[in-house]
């Protein structure tokens, strides 16, 4: 009898608890990303990083964009041939390459001050260096330097009779492309120099009949090249002499670099070669100006020993 009421009174207590259970508040739950120990809410929350602006300070520049291309062209490690004349300046290269730099270093705000323009150009330097190292840069200044070529500087001197004509052709025409050691440099192919680095020779001969049409007494022909796979292009002299009615010796080309004078080994810089055959035929690669005849130079050499003694 005692053991049946304890299981009544157990079973009591045990309907008790679930009733109180049962009674609870019932608590929503709620997506644990808008607690607190989350942060703030995800999709109210951005992410705001203020751009790097520069440091606009110094007098005022009163045309910002022409200051900034100004100190871009007077760098002259960005000069082909360290001549300014070589560094593309074509305005729907150069310009979108400013607002590029001003969009994302200077959150699009044009800077008016000393300072500022001052570290916009720098870092226009630098992205104006990444576009000519691309194809579509590297083709601009090949056409640059075509151009140049197709337009030569003229110059004439006269002494008494004499008629001295300088043609100033600048860089010989190339194919370019990027070294990592020496930036940009001419292809081993560039169409008017030959396997050797030199000026070809029926170019050579092309522009001697292309400028004797007033048959000057001598015409220098200003060239610039780098006989050597990137090394720095060098002005060369390319002197044509025609040949003198009152002379036996026939016309004659002497090469020698520019600075000639100013070099200790003078005597293994210059170079003389004479023209045996008619520059008709030099121009149309039957003959090359830098082959020697060997019997015909002695026979010169002779000839000059001879007259020397005298």
């Amino acid at each position: 009898m005692k053991k049946g009421m304890l299981y009544v009174v157990i079973g009591l207590v045990v309907l008790f608890i679930i009733q109180v259970f049962r009674n609870l508040p019932v608590t929503d739950v709620k997506d644990d990303s808008d607690s607190p120990m989350y942060g703030l809410k995800r999709d109210t929350t951005k992410v705001v990083i203020s751009p790097i602006m520069v440091r606009d300070e110094g007098t005022s520049v009163k045309d910002p964009i022409e200051a900034i291309k100004e100190k871009l062209f007077a760098y002259k490690y960005l000069w082909f041939a360290n001549q300014v004349e070589y560094m593309v300046k074509d305005s729907d290269f150069v310009n979108p390459i400013i607002d590029a730099v001003i969009a994302e270093e200077n959150d699009g705000k044009l800077p008016e001050n000393t300072g500022g323009v001052e570290e916009i150009a720098t870092r226009v330097i630098y992205k104006y260096r990444t576009k000519m190292n691309e194809p579509a840069g590297l083709e601009r200044l090949e056409n640059l330097i075509q151009k140049r070529y197709d337009n030569p500087h003229i110059s004439i001197e006269k002494n008494g009779d004499y008629i001295s004509k300088t043609v100033d052709l600048g860089v010989l025409p190339t194919k370019l492309a990027v070294s990592v050691r020496h930036g940009i440099v001419r292809t081993s192919n560039t169409g008017v120099t030959d396997e050797s680095g030199r000026w070809i020779s029926k170019e050579i001969a092309r522009q001697i009949l292309k400028y004797s049409d007033d048959f000057p007494d001598r015409i220098i022909f200003r060239v610039w090249f780098s006989p050597d796979y990137g090394g720095l292009e060098k002005s060369f002299l390319f002197t044509f002499m025609p040949k003198n009615p009152q002379s036996p010796f026939p016309p004659l080309i002497i090469v020698r670099p520019e600075n000639y004078y100013s070099t200790g080994s003078r005597t293994s810089l210059l170079k003389t070669f004479y023209l045996f055959h008619k520059i008709e035929e030099y121009a149309a690669d039957s003959y090359s100006v830098y082959e020697i005849d060997d019997y015909k130079y002695r026979q010169i050499s002779a000839q000059k020993s001879d007259r020397n003694r005298y």
